[in-house]
């Protein structure tokens, strides 16, 4: 039998318990999902349960654990009871035909519960609950398709970071050591949890739209994974293909405003309370550099490339380790530079961080600014310094990657956002 909350729980508390259920059901249905479609091969996949059922069974177990609070402990037995028939009668009507399934049994039991909610509350969980069942149910045949396209190691991947989340991240002790009480392996880790999150879902797009879907995704999608991936890629394609080096300037240039969107993102997430003064002239910077690669685009308009070229899966244990170490690193070269140096010389480590990543130093900048051990304004000039550098680095991969030619005409039109970035930083 479950045990009870003390406590009523929140409305937010509500919402994150749905939250961790559907993702964890969805965690499981993938894996199931994608077996049963290697199983099948070329022929229609039909689990017993899959990519939306498993979403239901949880929510169905929460939303019934939720309301033995007011209805009584026994409607957590009855509806394990309902779920074990449902799957009986399912594993029996498999042996018949295999297009049978329980998402349709499992949507009416959730719906039932749902039905309760309504009456007992909160009613603002039972409204988003119908809305994730519709959606499961209407979304069946673009969850089939992510389950074909991922393949063994993409699966794999996306475990290994439910491992780095869900098992690593709580056990790590949150607090903070070392000579500039910086360093705090829980902080550190739920920073490589968020990076290699947003890198993962950005991926899992690029899987589930396919690989032609034309320039302006391809630049979205790119700067999401990875900017300086996306350069490196268009690089090489151009060099090979020299018909492409003008469509690839508006690639690269969509890649780097959408690494400064992910500049917004990180501090909005990391330094909540300081966000709109940090991320004011970022967001200058990201329209300049938008509206620079989107005049690029039209102006390549008959010269777009037909395919994205293929992105490795970001969620590796080694790049998120690789990661942790290197944003560890900025945050104490960081702490150790305004110690000994002053401001010259942390603006010297977010030069030297922007040459590699730009994360780890818009993470460190922003978390110590929360802590009131970096001002603002040295936290805007370290990462506007950092992402003129790594702009800089990405003309510098074309040159030796691609082609010369190809990497002057990304340095004109790369003119506006470096002349903007220096302005900002001395004016800002």
């Amino acid at each position: 039998m479950p045990q009870m909350p003390t406590q009523p729980a929140t409305q937010g508390d509500l919402f994150l318990m749905l939250a961790i259920s559907i993702a964890l059901g969805l965690l499981v249905g993938l894996q199931r999902q994608h077996q049963a479609q290697v199983k099948a091969g070329d022929e229609p996949a039909h689990a017993l349960a899959g990519f939306r059922t498993f979403p239901l069974i949880t929510m169905l177990g929460t939303i019934s654990t939720l309301l033995a609070a007011t209805l009584g402990p026994w409607i957590v037995p009855a509806a394990l009871v309902a779920v074990a028939a449902l799957t009986i009668t399912g594993n029996v009507l498999r042996r018949n035909t295999m297009s049978a399934g329980l998402t349709t049994e499992m949507a009416i039991l959730v719906m039932f519960a749902v039905g309760v909610l309504v009456v007992t509350g909160p009613r603002e969980l039972a409204i988003a609950t119908a809305v994730v069942v519709a959606l499961l149910l209407q979304l069946k045949p673009t969850l089939h398709d992510l389950a074909r396209r991922l393949s063994d190691k993409d699966i794999r991947a996306i475990l290994r970071f439910s491992l780095i989340t869900f098992v690593v991240l709580p056990i790590l002790p949150d607090e903070t050591f070392g000579p500039y009480q910086v360093l705090n392996p829980y902080r550190i880790w739920l920073m490589v949890v968020l990076v290699v999150g947003i890198s993962l879902a950005g991926y899992v797009v690029y899987r589930m739209v396919g690989g032609r879907r034309g320039t302006l995704l391809a630049g979205v999608l790119g700067g999401v994974i990875s900017s300086t991936a996306t350069t490196v890629s268009y690089a090489r394609m151009a060099r090979v293909v020299p018909a492409m080096q003008q469509a690839a300037l508006p690639v690269i240039l969509l890649a780097t405003a959408v690494m400064y969107a992910r500049v917004i993102v990180l501090i909005a997430v990391v330094a909540s309370a300081n966000a709109i003064v940090l991320t004011a002239p970022f967001v200058v910077v990201l329209v300049v550099t938008l509206g620079t690669a989107l005049l690029c685009l039209a102006h390549a308009r008959n010269r777009m490339p037909d395919d994205v070229p293929p992105h490795s899966n970001p969620a590796q244990m080694k790049a998120a380790l690789i990661f942790g170490a290197l944003y560890a690193a900025v945050m104490f070269l960081v702490a150790a530079a305004r110690d000994l140096v002053g401001d010259a010389g942390i603006l010297t480590v977010a030069a030297l961080s922007g040459l590699t990543d730009m994360d780890a130093i818009t993470l460190s900048s922003a978390r110590l600014t929360s802590r009131d051990m970096m001002t603002t304004d040295l936290a805007i000039q370290s990462i506007l310094l950092a992402s003129m550098v790594n702009l800089l680095v990405k003309v510098a991969i074309v040159a030796f990657m691609g082609d010369r030619g190809l990497a002057l005409r990304l340095l004109a039109w790369s003119v506006p956002t470096l002349a903007v970035s220096i302005a900002l930083f001395f004016l800002w």
